[in-house]
């Protein structure tokens, strides 16, 4: 979801680089309105990277929890300054990249198994909960564009795994009356880890997880209503932590157990 920030514009690279920097804090912090938790155990900065286009500006930081080689959890930050410069311009290609991208947006797909939304003017609070086939994300991407290189080179690299299916749930703010500045964090977790029953079905279309599917494996959907109250708790955070408007604010209470 990220990819938001990055096709705004065709950036020019400025810094990119890969990193096995262990995070030592239980919380990650870019900004004062831009932070996650992270749950106890072994984090990494994997990858960060800074991109600029005339006065815009645009960061990006990966963090991946790591348990006896495996990545059992992975954060995606992200934040896009767009304040005060080209504003109109910026404004119509926000809502073209989130509402007209054809690969990924904060619109009705197949593969999102649930969506909120709330959307008026230039504003857009969006909550989107699926899961994905890491083999696919990583190396067949929808969006040929979407190389996810650092990435793979850090996992392969440090002789990492990924779970073949993740969980995962994207958070996306953006209002002209609230700074300018695009936020988005994305968290993936391992099933696993909510002590899901065993996955037999490793693509993106036949997951047990898949909303054309879950009604037909139902430990598998408790799993997914456990990921989407936790999904929906952080996104409170989020609201809260961005500061965004009340009236922006998305109504989850029906998630929340």
């Amino acid at each position: 979801m990220l990819k938001f920030i990055h096709t705004i514009f065709i950036l020019i690279l400025l810094n990119s680089q890969s990193l096995a920097e262990k995070i030592n804090f239980d919380e990650f912090v870019v900004n004062k309105y831009l932070k996650t938790k992270l749950s106890s155990g072994d984090w990494y900065l994997a990858t960060k990277e800074r991109d600029s286009y005339y006065g815009l500006w645009f960061d990006a930081y990966r963090l991946a929890k790591v348990e006896n080689n495996n990545i059992t959890e992975s954060i995606l930050i992200g934040v896009a300054d767009v304040a005060g410069v080209y504003e109109s311009v910026v404004n119509t290609a926000v809502q073209e990249v989130i509402f007209k991208n054809k690969h990924d947006g904060c619109y009705e797909r197949p593969e999102y198994y649930l969506l909120e939304l709330y959307k008026r003017g230039n504003t857009v609070n969006c909550l989107i909960v699926r899961h994905i086939d890491t083999n696919k994300e990583l190396n067949f991407p929808d969006d040929p564009e979407d190389s996810s290189a650092q990435l793979k080179k850090w996992i392969k690299d440090n002789e990492l795994k990924l779970p073949k299916i993740m969980l995962m749930s994207s958070h996306t703010y953006f209002s002209r009356l609230s700074r300018g500045q695009m936020l988005e964090i994305t968290h993936a977790i391992d099933p696993k880890v909510l002590n899901s029953p065993e996955i037999k079905h490793f693509t993106e279309e036949s997951s047990e997880f898949h909303k054309n599917n879950i009604n037909n494996f139902p430990d598998h959907k408790k799993i997914m209503e456990k990921w989407i109250s936790i999904a929906a708790k952080r996104h409170r955070e989020f609201e809260k932590n961005v500061k965004i408007r009340k009236h922006h604010a998305l109504d989850l209470n029906k998630y929340l157990n």
